[in-house]
């Protein structure tokens, strides 16, 4: 410590160097080797980065690159003017905007007649709330909204992902709440709202062919309430969409279509909406809520064509077995691998042992899975036979083929539905059945109440 000084007769201590403040000698943290500086902090959670960056320059400098890539890998925002204006402003930033990969765009909002619960809180912010909602349909009639979304896009060089739909936590929705007292909500019920939401998506859609971006890889559509027609474009649109860079970029295209819309009249859209993407070579197509009698999937199964196309997932869909073998005929010869999720095969339209059967005949795929789908005929999920070492179990998911999964043989042979293995474990269990091996009851958590 410094010696005292003394001045008329009172005695006080000069301050000594401040590490922080000196020029030239710098924090023993900030002398480690960035090696083990960036080990120090890849561990911290976001908060406490934000807080590391506030000791000084040269520790948020140091911090930088770690807080960029936890904070800004995905960026979630929604149709709002705040939140598309800070958007703009992390694309511009030399760490932010390089960092963000994934971008998000939730299709909240707030509608013109909200719901009870918060009809107290518009009456006290009627003012505030009139005039979000002039700005929110302003902002999608303009096309102001367009431009904020293209001139972010074209900044951001590593983004690799684009989702439309779905939840979070926009960028710019805390000051906006804190305004009009009421958090914007996700359904789409309302016919003004369906409109609104349908020019959303289109422009949203447009924006991304016409930013010449070549770096999305991804395109996600999910958790949003869409039908086919908001994918319908006219036919001098579809042409500059398939001049764009994206369309021969693009490698994964997820769809999440509402049953209640899947009218024949619309489904025809889908296979021009997928046509548009030439390098596509994932494919995922989720129908929630099917129907019994689903009448669209059958025509979009017998018209779609992707050259090149890999990978193949289906989910929740009620279709016949001649659907499904439309869909991987088409694709022969490029796709390897087919998934079906939740997939019911309708009543006298088939089953699955046929169809696996023809799927091993014809070669259609390498590798086939099937997880939790259902036999129309006996109105049951399918289970697949398969030999352990205390007896024989029932599993509702198999990848069959390639990659060390069940032979094509021993999948069909032993494909039935789960009243069958029902029925054969009660024979069993009763001794009717002498012979073969032992079938050992599943485990409470291997088979769900509603199958025991």
């Amino acid at each position: 410590m410094p010696p005292p000084s003394q001045h008329d007769g009172t005695v006080s201590l000069r301050p000594a160097a401040s590490f922080l403040g000196s020029p030239t000698i710098m924090p023993p943290l900030l002398r480690l080797p960035p090696e083990i500086f960036g080990y120090i902090t890849r561990d911290l959670e976001l908060h406490d980065l934000r807080r590391f960056r506030l000791a000084c320059r040269d520790v948020n400098r140091a911090v930088m690159p770690t807080f960029s890539r936890k904070g800004f890998n995905r960026v979630c925002v929604m149709l709002h003017q705040r939140s598309l204006e800070i958007l703009v402003a992390i694309s511009r930033h030399p760490d932010f905007g390089p960092a963000v990969k994934t971008l998000a765009i939730t299709l909240e909002h707030w509608p013109r007649h909200p719901h009870i619960k918060e009809a107290s809180k518009v009456v006290r912010h009627q003012q505030a709330y009139s005039v979000i909602l002039e700005d929110q349909e302003l902002l999608a009639e303009s096309g102001l909204g367009t431009a904020y979304l293209a001139q972010a896009m074209a900044a951001l060089p590593s983004l690799k992902t684009v989702s439309i739909g779905g939840w979070g936590r926009p960028v710019g929705i805390d000051a906006a709440t804190r305004q009009m007292g009421v958090y914007p909500v996700g359904s789409w019920s309302e016919r003004a709202n369906t409109k609104l939401m349908m020019h959303a998506v289109r422009s949203i859609v447009l924006v991304l062919f016409a930013s010449r971006s070549t770096s999305v890889d991804e395109l996600l559509f999910h958790d949003c309430d869409m039908h086919p027609e908001m994918l319908a474009f006219p036919p001098a649109a579809q042409r500059h969409m398939q001049a764009s860079p994206l369309s021969s970029s693009l490698s994964y295209l997820l769809l999440e279509i509402e049953s209640a819309e899947r009218e024949r009249e619309t489904m025809s859209n889908l296979p021009d909406f997928v046509a548009l993407f030439s390098g596509l070579q994932r494919l995922t197509l989720k129908f929630p809520g099917s129907e019994r009698e689903s009448n669209g999937f059958s025509e979009f199964a017998r018209t779609v064509r992707v050259q090149g196309l890999r990978f193949l997932q289906i989910q929740d869909v009620n279709c016949t077995e001649g659907d499904l073998l439309e869909l991987m005929r088409r694709h022969k010869g490029s796709l390897e691998e087919a998934r079906f999720l939740a997939v019911e095969i309708a009543a006298e339209c088939g089953n699955w042992k046929q169809l696996l059967t023809a799927v091993r005949d014809e070669a259609l795929v390498r590798v086939l899975g099937i997880d939790s789908c259902r036999d129309g005929d006996h109105d049951e999920h399918i289970g697949f036979r398969q030999s352990c070492g205390t007896g024989i179990e029932y599993l509702e998911d198999v990848i069959i083929g390639e990659g060390g999964g069940e032979s094509w043989t021993r999948a069909i042979d032993g494909i039935r539905s789960l009243s069958e293995e029902r029925a054969e474990r009660r024979a069993r269990a009763r001794g009717l059945r002498r012979s073969g091996p032992v079938l050992r009851p599943r485990r409470a958590w291997e088979t769900p109440e509603r199958y025991l």
